[in-house]
């Protein structure tokens, strides 16, 4: 094998390869989809009860389920930024407890 590899067009194939391979490699245009820092933002604002149902959980049930987690929701029109502030945490910490 090594014997194929050392005439100049076993080493031309070997290194056209490798610069496709490291092409790739290289990132062409935008990212699509949303950024993780803007989903966040927008989950942020969002009410209680929507973040709920798109997490695929009853709002009522969450609410009791967070409030056994020191976390108090109250009116499920609050936003999670809302809530957030009323428990003194993040809403990162918010929105882990609900995912």
């Amino acid at each position: 094998m090594a014997r194929h590899l050392s005439g100049k067009v076993g080493r031309s194939i070997v290194i056209v390869f490798l610069v496709l391979i490291l092409a790739s490699l290289i990132p062409t245009g935008k990212a699509q989809g949303v950024p993780p820092g803007k989903l966040n933002n927008m989950l942020a604002n969002a009410p209680f009860g929507t973040v709920a149902q798109v997490a695929g959980h009853d709002p009522a049930a969450l609410a009791t389920e967070l409030g056994s987690r020191g976390v108090t929701v109250g009116d499920p029109g609050k936003t999670i930024k809302e809530i957030a502030m009323a428990n003194k945490t993040t809403e990162k910490a918010v929105l882990d407890l609900i995912f």
